[in-house]
């Protein structure tokens, strides 16, 4: 039920936004790539996400309504149609990187406990690091590897693990796609739920954010940054050196990796790929011994 009403929703939503932006050049297909690009498989919505799916059915409609009351009182408006569509469609946008995070957070979880192999001693050392009282040392800490080593499932795993040592923490994917803005927005709103992040500019995302790790102890994960720029811009919002809170990124560029501890992820032994393929492709057998 909650992935046809969400799919309802969705697909009303953008028949809207087409519709009213047929005069402007290009914007029906970028409103077409938003909603490709993040779509979501309603067939993962499903068993123990079920509550999560209903969730997100509850705010597409509420977004679906605030949306048509908006088109409503400017439908006259015509000369302001372009920035609204420009609008609608940032906030398309942070809306799907939003669910992405909820997904995440409800569909790996057990992935990982159920797949995960190996790296017990990477495991180990990073949640020590992270765990570590002092506030002077390894503030900044990646994992770096060739794309399939694991570096995420690894990650993910300690975070599962160290959560309970932080007061607030926050989980982002970066990847090739770097959207700054909607990164920031995307982990204020973790850090502090009840923020108004879209009142915000950007260099107040950063401030906010960079005082929500120096009043509390955070936990920030900065999970397959490809660029060192887009690591430069990023790095001002958190203040390293100067509190408890920690970043724990994931990388396959080296020269991103330059920070205070680097962890080089290497592959599984032959027993340990061995022991995965099991689990993988014969679940029943292997859990049988």
């Amino acid at each position: 039920m909650a992935e046809a009403v969400a799919s309802i929703a969705l697909e009303t939503l953008q028949d809207l936004l087409i519709q009213e932006v047929k005069v402007l050049r290009g914007v029906g297909s970028q409103i077409d790539d938003v909603l490709v690009d993040r779509q979501l498989d309603p067939a993962i919505l499903s068993g123990k996400i079920v509550k999560m799916a209903e969730a997100v059915a509850s705010v597409a409609l509420e977004t679906l309504r605030d949306l048509l009351t908006e088109e409503d009182a400017r439908k006259r408006q015509d000369t302001d149609n372009s920035e609204t569509i420009r609008n609608w469609v940032r906030e398309l946008e942070d809306l799907a990187t939003q669910a992405e995070i909820i997904l995440e957070r409800k569909t790996f979880g057990h992935g990982v406990e159920q797949y995960f192999v190996g790296m017990k001693k990477e495991r180990q050392l990073l949640e020590s690091l992270l765990t570590n009282d002092d506030h002077s040392s390894n503030q900044v800490i990646s994992v770096c590897g060739m794309g399939g080593l694991g570096k995420t499932s690894l990650v993910r795993k300690v975070y599962q693990g160290v959560q309970r040592w932080f007061e607030a923490h926050a989980w982002i994917c970066i990847s090739q796609q770097f959207q700054r803005r909607t990164i920031l927005k995307g982990l204020l709103n973790q850090l502090l739920p009840n923020e108004n992040v879209e009142q915000h500019d950007d260099d107040e995302l950063v401030r906010r954010l960079y005082d929500a790790q120096k009043e509390k102890k955070c936990l920030v994960i900065l999970d397959d940054i490809w660029k060192v720029e887009d690591w430069n811009s990023l790095r001002h919002a958190f203040p390293i050196g100067e509190s408890g809170s920690r970043i724990l990124l994931t990388t396959r560029n080296q020269n991103i990796a330059s920070t205070e501890y680097v962890h080089r992820l290497e592959c599984l032994s032959e027993d340990e790929g061995w022991e995965l393929l099991q689990k993988i492709a014969l679940p029943n057998n292997y859990s049988q011994g």
